[in-house]
């Protein structure tokens, strides 16, 4: 079996994100604190599960970091991992999805 690690990185503006939890909240958000954000990471441990789950049915042990969200810059990562960037246009506003992934032969 192959093992694979990775993480998921999320980079979007403030707009996007307050538009993307307001749509999901059902309310307006205005501030996005610590709660607000942790909804956006939901997001990416969604996408982390998913993907997952498929490498899994594919044969591979994954091994994936909680997400990594980054709104308007923030700070930058200095994850060791080659990345895909994909850059995604979302009825919320757009924003950059980084799948980084390393592939271990066992």
């Amino acid at each position: 079996a192959k093992d694979i690690e990775g993480a998921v990185l999320m980079c979007l503006s403030k707009s996007t994100a307050r538009q993307y939890l307001s749509s999901v909240l059902g309310e307006v958000v205005e501030e996005l604190d610590e709660i607000a954000l942790s909804g956006i990471g939901e997001l990416g441990n969604m996408i982390a599960g998913s993907a997952g789950a498929r490498l899994s049915e594919l044969g591979y042990d994954t091994v994936i970091a909680p997400p990594t969200v980054f709104v308007d810059g923030g700070t930058i990562s200095t994850l060791p991992l080659p990345r895909l960037v994909l850059p995604v246009s979302s009825p919320f506003g757009p924003l950059d999805l980084q799948l980084a992934a390393r592939i271990h032969a066992s």
